[in-house]
């Protein structure tokens, strides 16, 4: 995927539409992921093949390099985003964001942004947080451009009311047509993602 870093990101050439794009993503899919399926009644046993998959832009977002490097502290400290973390309901914390663009071409019209929410591991995802938590300072930072290699900060607070497990979900994005000088890859609305997502146990 360094390939489309490269091709795709840095290089606005006009040749090289969407559906070129999505051809080398979905290859490259369908080259590395094998299913098997196997029916219990019968015995049968089959793969399933993934070639000729079409992606959508946030799906491509997913499977390409993302040009953001990031580096995200809770109350100072580097977060594992392999470890919960702990604390307790009335506590403040602090959440520092830092974004760095690895590209050679500037980033335009980004908006960093931050969320609270709950996973209830049935497949819905709870974002009405009014109630069980309050945010200090602004959710959201819009950068007008991200010049190569600069990096951008953001920090906030937040006070948690209820005990629980929460999500925080960080995200930066570009709104379509933004960056409309970078070629077709970056002419359509993107979300890059830290992940994966940082879990607070509330006591």
């Amino acid at each position: 995927m360094s390939y489309l870093q490269k091709n795709f990101y840095e290089e606005p050439d006009q040749s090289k539409t969407a559906i070129d794009i999505n051809k080398i993503c979905s290859d490259h899919i369908a080259d590395h992921v094998k299913l098997k399926w196997f029916l219990n009644a019968t015995d049968s046993v089959g793969f399933a093949s993934l070639k000729g998959i079409t992606l959508n832009s946030r799906m491509l977002d997913i499977v390409r390099m993302s040009p953001l490097e990031w580096d995200v502290k809770i109350n100072g400290d580097t977060c594992n985003v392999q470890e919960d973390l702990y604390c307790e309901a009335g506590d403040c914390m602090e959440l520092q964001m830092s974004i760095a663009n690895s590209l050679k071409t500037a980033l335009k019209e980004l908006t960093l942004s931050v969320a609270f929410y709950q996973d209830y591991n049935n497949g819905t995802l709870n974002y009405r947080m009014d109630t069980r938590l309050a945010i200090s300072g602004a959710s959201k930072k819009i950068l007008s451009s991200l010049e190569p290699k600069d990096v951008a900060n953001h920090r906030c607070n937040v006070v948690f009311f209820s005990p629980g497990l929460y999500k925080v979900d960080i995200q930066c994005y570009t709104p379509d047509n933004a960056s409309v000088n970078m070629g077709p890859l970056m002419s359509t609305g993107h979300v890059w993602k830290f992940t994966p997502p940082i879990s607070i146990q509330v006591k």
